[in-house]
């Protein structure tokens, strides 16, 4: 963009305003006034195009820079446009008197500042949110690392036991083998001890059968010496054994 004609800041504003729209995103802009003491130029760039391109260069008649991507420029050109009409009623009060003007003016620059401010604290929140995120995501991982260590311990813990109950119930079948096999032994003793006894009971039934008789034969027996005691012969038989003692000859027993 070659300046020169009117060298004054709206008209410099003006044609800057102008050519943006026809540039495209990444394209270059040369901007050239040959009045190198004339200060409208200097304040469209100062104020104005350092704000609206990349990779900027000036020097006193020339500058040049990248534009910005589509919407930036759109967004930009519509702050042009409202930064034009707020130098146009600026203009207007400077008719009306210098302090309006430079009032205007430190509003204007205060404006940028607070501008430049929002933008750092804007930086600075990001910087906080994505700090607090890193913050947040070691946290939560160090929460789940803690979780899954103590799962880990809850599930070897719960191994050990489901082990122990397994162990204990081998035991247990081990123990009731046994205790079957000993139930098992017990049965068959008192299967025998039964039959022993049964055939003890049979041998002191016949035991005492043949003691019955014992005593009926003993009892018999007895009946037949007290019938024989009080029969003649043996009142003979004892007389002659009192005689043989008298007369001094062995005598057998009676």
């Amino acid at each position: 963009m070659f300046i020169d004609g009117s060298h004054e800041y709206l008209d410099v504003l003006t044609d800057f305003g102008l050519l943006l729209p026809l540039m495209k995103v990444g394209g270059w802009m040369a901007f050239h006034d040959v009045v190198e003491t004339w200060p409208g130029s200097d304040y469209v760039w100062h104020d104005i195009v350092k704000f609206r391109l990349t990779d900027h260069e000036y020097s006193s008649t020339l500058a040049c820079g990248r534009v910005k991507t589509t919407q930036e420029l759109s967004e930009e050109l519509q702050e042009l446009q409202e930064l034009r009409t707020l130098l146009v009623q600026s203009q207007q009060l400077q008719e009306s008197g210098s302090i309006e003007l430079e009032q205007s003016q430190t509003k204007l620059k205060q404006t940028q500042e607070q501008l430049q401010d929002t933008q750092e604290q804007l930086q600075q929140t990001q910087g906080q949110l994505q700090n607090a995120q890193v913050e947040l995501i070691q946290t939560k991982l160090k929460q789940t690392q803690e979780q899954l260590q103590d799962t880990q311990k809850q599930l070897k813990n719960a191994k050990g036991k489901v082990e122990l109950v397994q162990t204990q119930f081998k035991q247990t079948q081990e123990q009731l083998q046994q205790t079957q096999e000993q139930l098992q032994q017990t049965q068959e003793q008192l299967q025998n001890t039964q039959v022993e006894l049964l055939q003890s009971q049979q041998l002191q039934e016949s035991k005492s059968k043949e003691l019955q008789e014992t005593q009926y034969e003993l009892h018999h027996s007895k009946l037949e010496v007290a019938a024989m005691k009080t029969s003649k012969f043996w009142k003979l038989r004892s007389l002659w054994f009192k005689f043989k003692g008298l007369v001094g000859l062995p005598t057998d027993n009676e």
